[in-house]
């Protein structure tokens, strides 16, 4: 099952179910690290002279903090890719 899938112009490997777990856990402990308060904290320091308030009244993350944090995410998992 773990034979690459060639055609003629083009060859896909196949992924296991064990390729897949990785990806899952790895993307759950990225999501856990990026969730620490503390990192809200740092990342908050880090983007406010750009003039982004990531904390709300409430203090709870605003729709830009969730934004900031979304790149950030998206960002990491691409570079985890290479």
């Amino acid at each position: 099952m773990d034979t690459p899938r060639c055609t003629e112009h083009e060859c896909k490997k196949l992924y296991t179910g064990v390729d897949k777990l990785k990806v899952a856990v790895l993307g759950g402990i990225l999501f856990l690290l990026l969730s620490l308060p503390i990192v809200h904290e740092f990342i908050s320091d880090f983007v406010k002279p750009m003039g982004f308030n990531m904390q709300a009244d409430d203090g709870c993350l605003s729709v830009a903090g969730i934004v900031v944090m979304a790149i950030i995410f998206t960002l990491v998992t691409r570079i985890l890719m290479f």
